[in-house]
């Protein structure tokens, strides 16, 4: 993300637009997108990267967690 000074490589796809991207998956809202993928990194694999995402959700606050969904749905 450009916004993220010092990230550098590809391990995942781009989530520069993840908010927006997001709100097209499925049936779900964006932040319910989100919230699952995190909580269940496998839940959704994007086609062409290896599920390779850890598991985060169990070593975040609440707060942590709260922040992380805000700021990806507001990546439009």
């Amino acid at each position: 993300m450009e916004d993220l000074p010092g990230a550098v490589g590809v391990l995942g796809p781009n989530l520069s637009q993840i908010g927006t991207v997001a709100s097209t998956r499925g049936s779900m809202s964006a932040e319910a997108y989100l919230r699952e993928s995190i909580e269940s990194p496998t839940a959704y694999v994007v086609e062409g990267y290896a599920p390779v995402m850890p598991e985060l959700r169990n070593s975040m606050s609440d707060e942590e967690f709260e922040d992380l969904i805000a700021y990806l749905v507001s990546k439009k």
